[in-house]
């Protein structure tokens, strides 16, 4: 119901530019907009009305917070860090350079996602050096997994899989830096 209200009201001022009383409380009016598209996890639209917010006011606090919040929920990289540099935003435009309590929870929670996200792209990119320096051998096409389970080859696949796991880069001698002599190893 309040999204609806605050829906109307920003109708009023359609795509006129206004004054900057106007544009004051349109962005004011916009970022109520965002928390409650926040409240309703409508992550994507809460970042584009807070965006849109402090666009007509750059000093609008609770619009660059909410931003920040959106920012975090929808995750991912670059939105992470997004959300971080609005925090610091904050804290650099507030009274005392110092974030709130809800500022500064949400500013370790988006350091730590972030930080975990890091992790889990390294251990991504460690697997897939390790599959390659493994050759990929007794690894299979989507379309063999499938066909395997429809013939009731389970067992199969899982004696491949174990098969990978117990296999170490280690035993192959080739220098990582010239993988040329990779592929006489593996034939």
């Amino acid at each position: 119901e309040a999204l609806g209200s605050y829906h109307r009201a920003l109708t009023v001022f359609s795509d006129r530019k206004g004054g900057p009383e106007q544009r004051l409380e349109k962005s004011k009016l916009m970022a109520n907009r965002a928390e409650c598209q926040l409240r309703l996890e409508l992550w994507e639209a809460a970042e584009k009305s807070a965006a849109n917010a402090l666009a007509l006011d750059a000093a609008n606090a609770k619009a660059r917070f909410r931003r920040a919040r959106a920012l975090t929920e929808l995750g991912g990289e670059p939105n992470l860090k997004a959300s971080l540099d609005e925090l610091e935003e904050l804290k650099r435009a507030s009274t005392n350079g110092a974030l709130g309590r809800a500022e500064t929870l949400l500013q370790r929670r988006g350091g730590k996602e972030r930080a975990d996200l890091k992790k889990a792209h390294q251990r991504a990119s460690d697997g897939l050096k390790k599959a390659f320096a493994s050759g990929n051998a007794g690894l299979i096409s989507k379309e063999e997994v499938e066909d395997k389970i429809r013939n009731g080859s389970k067992s199969e696949i899982e004696e491949r899989i174990a098969a990978l796991s117990d296999r170490d880069a280690s035993t192959f001698t080739a220098d990582p830096k010239d993988p040329s002599g990779w592929c006489d190893q593996l034939f």
